[in-house]
């Protein structure tokens, strides 16, 4: 207990290669004493060398810390306590406690699927070496030799590869094979229901009054809707996520959502298609501050006729709910929450509304509920809508505080993470922010951290035009140091 406490601050940021040593020595007397087992994950950039001499010494620089703070942000969100470290330049050392050898394969691959996805732009890659306690080794540096053993084995047989360390070194063995075919760790299902359809953005040089004729700078087409952003920025993170919503036609719309969804990277798309409807779509008039007005056409009666089958809610462990579908929005909400699912809902108006009782994280808008509820505040409407749900009740309001209540009933206000960007087009702020939270729910952060997260999430998808602006975790994360 006392060597632990000596270095509790460490778990919170990325150690240098003495002080993951000494913690890995701690660990390991604790280890002992308690007859657990320990893990050791070693991870290198491949061909770092070459990477630098063509990338250059300042912009190799800004590539490791994209990937340190990527992976450390990985590390923090495990279920686990872990420690993170620098070895070399362009290599980590990892400590897990009480992991098996099982368990810190699959970090490791994690971790490996992780360097790749913090740099989609760029053809960085790494390998991982695996050594566990008591089996590879009883001391600090056994341990760390043959993890580093294990690397130099996985990257004689490619990249992107992972290998452990056995007690007969000519047998090292690569437990699950290539990386595509591994999923992550503590990954759960995410099922978004509502709103799929079409923005139509049109960026103007000013608002116009009555009667008066304004400049069109652009206009563009994007994905659009609540549930099919939300789902699209999960899908970019590597989250397992299916979408399912009202139906789309067959027409220039429909062909266009086909195609943008087919290659979103969602693990299912259940939205059906009818040729007899049209597409419904928006059409969204952003001003140069970025503020946007949304001009609706949804047949509701279609929008409304849609169920996803049970078997899609049954394989879901967070169902997340927009209301845009109506009855179909209630009777999903209901079935997700009898089945024991984790409900996420976003823009409920009503503190009267009957599916409140079913929702574990609520999320509204604050703008929405003051035209509501003029003379209530956003820290007295989180307090009410609290006492209707399972969970927390997070109130955003734009560029202005955020309120939330925990589930004690303790209620906070933050600041949204503000960075100096140019602000282009709100739109999807909100989504943005809802997929922050599930993403921060997923990895069971604290709800400060979460509500950082996500905030820090809208801000940045802020900075062009569309609901869905691609961030990358490494930016994300980032944006909040």
């Amino acid at each position: 207990m006392g060597a632990s406490l000596q270095y509790g601050r460490s778990k919170k940021r990325m150690l240098n290669g003495g002080e993951i040593t000494v913690v890995l020595r701690c660990e390991l007397s604790l280890a002992t004493d308690k007859r657990s087992p320990l893990a050791v994950i070693a991870i290198d950039i491949d061909d770092f060398g070459e990477i630098s001499n063509l990338l250059g010494q300042e912009l190799a620089d800004d590539a490791l810390l994209s990937i340190s703070i990527s992976l450390k942000a990985v590390v923090t969100g495990w279920h686990t306590t872990a420690y993170i470290g620098r070895l070399g330049r362009d290599s980590f050392l990892i400590v897990c406690p009480s992991v098996s050898h099982q368990n810190a394969m699959e970090y490791a691959q994690e971790l490996v699927r992780e360097v790749s996805n913090c740099m989609p732009l760029t053809t960085v890659t790494a390998s991982g070496g695996v050594a566990t306690y008591p089996l590879d080794g009883e001391d600090a540096d056994t341990l760390i030799r043959r993890a580093e053993s294990a690397i130099r084995s996985a990257k004689g047989k490619g990249k992107r590869v992972v290998q452990s360390w056995t007690e007969d070194s000519s047998k090292l063995r690569n437990v699950h094979g290539p990386l595509e075919q591994i999923r992550p760790v503590h990954q759960p299902m995410v099922l978004c229901f509502g709103l799929v359809c079409v923005d139509c953005i049109l960026n103007i040089s000013r608002y116009p009054k009555a009667g008066e004729n304004v400049s069109i700078l652009s206009a563009s087409t994007h994905l659009g809707g609540e549930s099919a952003n939300v789902a699209s920025f999960l899908a970019s993170w590597g989250i397992q996520t299916s979408l399912a919503g009202n139906p789309i036609g067959h027409d220039g719309f429909g062909v266009y959502l086909a195609e943008r969804l087919a290659a979103s990277g969602l693990a299912e798309v259940l939205v059906p298609t009818n040729a007899s409807i049209e597409t419904p779509y928006s059409t969204i008039l952003v001003d140069p501050t970025g503020q946007r007005t949304i001009l609706g056409y949804h047949q509701s009666a279609h929008l409304e006729s849609t169920l996803p089958p049970n078997s899609a809610i049954d394989a879901a462990e967070i169902v997340s709910i927009d209301t845009s579908l109506g009855s179909s929005s209630s009777i999903v909400t209901s079935l997700a929450a009898a089945r024991g699912k984790t409900v996420v809902g976003s823009d409920i108006e009503s503190i009267d509304s009957p599916i409140l009782s079913h929702v574990d994280l609520l999320i509204n808008s604050g703008e929405t509920l003051v035209a509501r509820y003029p003379d209530s505040s956003p820290w007295k409407l989180a307090t009410e809508f609290s006492m209707r749900t399972h969970g927390p009740v997070i109130i955003t309001d734009g560029p202005r505080e955020i309120t939330f209540v925990d589930e004690f009933g303790n209620v906070e206000q933050v600041s949204p993470i503000i960075q100096e960007l140019e602000i282009v087009d709100t739109t999807g702020a909100g989504d943005a922010f809802k997929a922050g939270m599930i993403y921060a729910l997923i990895h069971r952060w604290d709800l400060l951290k979460s509500v950082r997260f996500a905030s820090a999430v809208a801000v940045l998808n802020c900075s062009s035009l569309g609901a869905v602006t691609p961030l990358s975790l490494a930016r994300i994360f980032l944006s909040q140091e």
